[in-house]
């Protein structure tokens, strides 16, 4: 049977459409997507997707339409469809938790954020696109529930951070913190030879002794992504210690002649500069296996580690120490091309892998790399039958790991991998095979990671959370994520707007194109600091160099609107046009078109959970909907579904904990105006008591949640409490966003407006504002930020 034909394909390419969604141009004729003068590669399903979504926006697409329109003639299920809106994400750099392009509508479907616009043919055929400079975009074979992390996307600051390009500052030893004891991070060999294998073993040994080491129990390991990225050379090893944080550094050389192998290696201590243990080996090739073994035994013994029977069998690796040479030699061939991060390199580096397996059945190592590589490849490469190559490559994924494991149950590694592909479909078994992994290889940073993701999705666990990805960010110290997602954890979790803020600037002026620091900087400039000014600063610097950062123009946007200038906030939200319903529902609430506004909140609710930045807003817009239109009904049905809140017996029993609780309270003054009192109090004190929990028991931040406290206590006729937990607030900065509705307009605080404590809260709002209004119009004639007005 022939493939099925594209949603379009019209004859004649001059005249196909050609439409402008976000900053995709996207020609049917050509069947080409074009972003910032690049193509972006799609394979063909993935086109025929993306041009359904164009063709239903802005409404949402069923499954079911999907898959008459996509697949016709086939017959596929929903899972199909939700895998291929995956390879479309990943293919367009998009990100399920923090969309830019496509929106998943829980039980419903699918559609496009960006407006979708049409563009003569003619006229863009004659235009050429300036590129614009940016990175190769990376792999993303399993671009998990990193939601946690919520990173914003791509490039780009250009606030310059006087340390960036300043020397490296000598270290004083006598002045320097002591480095961990148990530390090491294994660098780069040297490549002292021509031959191709000799380039391959100057990065397997030390990996590979790296893997071994990171095995030893209590042994604080780097990963390979911080550890390698001294490449050069000639920087001093006590500075390189310093970076890592690690007491010992184990460099050395490799050169091959024939089938001789010489290798050196010398354990440096990174406190003084001075070697500690070095060894010079000249052995046949295919004596390597025991050569690496020797290494890692050795640095051992001279960081007095104690190496007893078990501990060196599992350093091991279970490998016999006359393990094929050739297949050793394929799967470092294999390794160093996944390692490039280039598409073109995956079918080689397949090849290589899967020469490895053939050459010896018993390599696990080469399994868990094969099935790794084998999804990436089916995840990006065009293909007729891309859905059911990535499918089974899926599914062959799955085998190989459990090949592996079965064949080294010790296999850490293999367990890690196998948690990422889990987490797409079963969280518990994520969890289980995440903890698995970290056991047996405790130096993972990448198990770590997704352990703290998937730990950070209940506020119980959120300590814990902090705590793996604390790990993680110490084994691979380099990698600016880490960073961020820590930043972010301790943003949204204990709400400590200094340490987040201050990691998230540390992470900038190591390198300020690193735009997920800079947009969650802005956003808890904002949120949490009432910094106008610098979030629409910040801001501005990510979507001069990512124009479709839909979170950076939204930042700008509500900016904008706290320092009371509607006119730039209604420009900044034309940069994402209405994709969102955020930027119309917050301009209509600040201009008190209530509804315009909930209109904009039930088409948000509609789309999508609102993030939890947007909570406030759009809970305000709904219930002030309702008091203009009467139509409380609807509101109250509309905060029920997003709260899950249910009733038993007349006793109200919460739902999902992770909002800040102020779409509950604005679902109990609902059930308070419409003559149900009973209901409202007790799920008002339901609610309080849900916060106690949350702060008291699991330390989340009062920050995050005072606000709805302050709702929940007003409804229980306590004025005095709400006040304080509003003082509170507006002391912590957080009360200082969104301030003109809370502070002037918010109905529940009526009884509070005449009070002086209330009234000092108001000056004190007004006050921040003008001061940012003040900072605004100096960036402004310094030319720091445009003119939007």
């Amino acid at each position: 049977m022939p493939p099925p034909e594209p949603v379009n394909s019209p004859a004649n390419p001059a005249t196909a459409p050609v439409y402008r969604v976000g900053d995709l141009t996207v020609d049917v004729g050509r069947a080409s997507v074009v972003r910032d003068g690049r193509d972006v590669a799609l394979t063909r399903l993935s086109f025929d997707l993306l041009l359904a979504l164009i063709d239903a926006a802005p409404r949402v697409v069923s499954h079911d339409e999907l898959m008459s329109r996509v697949w016709p003639g086939l017959v596929v299920g929903p899972e199909t469809v939700s895998q291929r809106v995956k390879l479309l994400r990943d293919s367009l750099d998009d990100d399920s938790k923090a969309p830019r392009y496509i929106v998943g509508v829980r039980g419903r479907g699918y559609r496009l954020m960006p407006e979708v616009t049409r563009l003569d043919p003619a006229a863009h055929a004659g235009t050429a696109v300036p590129p614009a400079p940016a990175p190769p975009r990376a792999w993303r074979p399993h671009a998990l529930l990193l939601a946690a992390a919520v990173l914003a996307a791509a490039v780009g600051i250009a606030i310059v951070y006087s340390r960036m390009h300043t020397p490296e500052p000598g270290i004083d030893a006598a002045d320097s913190t002591p480095l961990p004891a148990r530390s090491v991070a294994v660098l780069v060999f040297e490549n002292q030879g021509k031959a191709e294998a000799t380039e391959y073993l100057a990065e397997g040994i030390p990996e590979n002794v790296l893997h071994q080491l990171g095995r030893f129990p209590g042994l604080t390991v780097i990963a390979r992504g911080s550890s390698f990225a001294f490449r050069n050379g000639d920087e001093d090893l006590r500075v390189i210690g310093r970076k890592l944080n690690v007491r010992y550094l184990l460099e050395g050389s490799v050169q091959t002649a024939g089938e001789q192998l010489r290798v050196t290696s010398r354990l440096v201590d990174a406190e003084t500069g001075a070697s500690i243990w070095s060894m010079q080996f000249a052995r046949p090739l295919h004596d390597i296996f025991a050569v690496e073994d020797e290494i890692a035994a050795e640095v051992a013994r001279a960081m007095k580690i104690s190496i007893d029977e078990g501990t060196a069998a599992l350093a091991a690796r279970g490998r016999d120490a006359d393990r094929n040479f050739d297949a050793y030699l394929s799967f470092l061939r294999g390794r160093a091309l996944h390692a490039s991060q280039r598409l073109a390199d995956l079918p080689a580096a397949i090849e290589s892998l899967s020469a490895a397996v053939r050459q010896d059945p018993q390599f696990a190592a080469a399994y868990v790399l094969l099935a790794r590589a084998r999804v990436e490849l089916a995840d990006r490469e065009p293909s007729v039958n891309a859905n059911t190559d990535l499918a089974a490559a899926i599914d062959n994924a799955l085998k190989l790991l459990d090949t592996a494991i079965e064949l080294e149950p010790a296999n850490g590694e293999a367990y890690v991998e196998r948690g990422w592909l889990k987490a797409f479909y079963d969280i518990a078994a994520a969890d289980a095979d995440f903890r698995r992994g970290l056991e047996l290889a405790p130096n993972s940073a990448r198990g770590y990671e997704g352990l703290a993701a998937v730990l950070f999705q209940s506020v119980a666990r959120r300590r814990e959370a902090l705590a793996m990805v604390e790990k993680a960010r110490q084994l691979d110290p380099l990698q600016p994520r880490l960073d961020v997602l820590k930043a972010t954890y301790l943003g949204y979790g204990p709400g400590d707007a200094a340490q987040a803020t201050a990691i998230l600037q540390q992470v900038l002026e190591r390198d300020p194109l690193y735009v997920p620091a800079l947009v969650r900087l802005a956003e808890f400039r904002w949120s949490l600091q009432g910094r106008y000014a610098e979030t629409i600063q910040l801001a501005e610097q990510a979507v001069k160099l990512d124009p479709g950062n839909a979170q950076a123009w939204h930042h700008i946007g509500v900016g904008y609107l706290d320092a009371e200038d509607p006119v730039s906030a209604e420009s900044a939200f034309r940069g994402i046009g209405e994709r969102s319903g955020a930027g119309p529902l917050s301009l209509n609430a600040y201009r008190g078109n209530w509804r315009e506004a909930g209109e904009a909140a039930y088409a948000l609710l509609a789309a999508r959970t609102p993030r939890p930045i947007e909570e406030r807003p759009t809970a305000v817009a709904l219930r002030m909907h309702a008091r203009a239109t009467g139509d409380f009904g609807r509101a109250i049905r509309a905060l029920e579904a997003w709260t899950a809140v249910e009733w038993e017996d007349g006793e109200p029993r919460l739902g999902d904990p992770l909002g800040q609780g102020i779409a509950t309270a604005a679902l109990a003054d609902l059930l308070r105006l419409t003559g149900q009192p009973e209901r409202a109090n007790a799920l008002a004190q339901a609610l309080l008591d849900d916060i106690d929990i949350q702060t008291k028991r699991y330390g989340r931040g009062e920050v995050w949640l005072d606000e709805a406290r302050s709702f929940a206590l007003m409804l229980l006729g306590r004025p005095d409490d709400a006040l304080a937990a509003l003082q509170r607030m507006t002391r912590a900065g957080v009360g200082l966003h969104n301030w003109k509705y809370q502070m002037l307009e918010e109905p529940l605080f009526e009884p509070l407006r005449g009070r002086p404590k209330f009234q000092a809260l108001v000056s004190a709002a007004r006050s921040n504002a003008d001061r940012e209004k003040e900072k605004i119009a100096r960036m402004r004639a310094d030319g720091l930020i445009p003119d939007r007005r």
